[in-house]
């Protein structure tokens, strides 16, 4: 029996500790009442609906990060399937109009404690929410796209299938 690659180790600490603190994010925001702020334009069953589907992937994904380690073939399906999930829902979860509201607030705070209000005007809004977009698609749909490749490979399949 072959020992853990070093690649699952690393995937499954990430898995892991990611879920842990976006569920530990998600339970905060919830009761700040994050969603009903930034996602006024949905009703509220569809952010209810929206909450706990996302809940529920956080927990798969938590169940993964820590099931990879064992070596069962059922949780590198579910890493699988955690992460093309949230490459199908990447927009839902951070649809730009609420990045562009969260970055609004921000920069709003910002600017009134350092008493620099240039830093609220559109163009430097706008070049945040775009960057901001693009680093939030950068880490989910990257970290996603590593995990499915990584995790399909021959090699870590036989491992999988080597641990039973």
């Amino acid at each position: 029996m072959r020992k853990i690659p070093k690649g699952i180790i690393i995937f499954g600490a990430l898995f892991t500790v990611t879920s842990f603190l976006q569920m530990s994010n998600f339970i905060a925001y919830s009761r700040a009442g994050y969603d009903d702020l930034f996602l006024l334009s949905l009703p509220e069953s569809a952010i209810f609906l929206r909450g706990f589907f996302f809940a529920v992937l956080r927990i798969a994904g938590l169940a993964a990060g820590l099931g990879v380690l064992t070596g069962k073939e059922i949780f590198r399906k579910t890493a699988l399937f955690v992460a093309v999930a949230r490459v199908l829902t990447f927009f839902s979860e951070h649809p730009y109009y609420a990045v562009k509201k969260h970055v609004e607030a921000a920069v709003a705070f910002a600017s009134l404690k350092t008493g620099i209000f240039k830093i609220a005007e559109a163009p430097t809004v706008g070049f945040i929410t775009k960057f901001s977009f693009f680093v939030l698609f950068a880490i989910d749909v990257g970290f996603a796209a590593v995990l499915i490749y990584y995790c399909t490979r021959p090699q870590v399949r036989q491992w999988f299938k080597e641990k039973g």
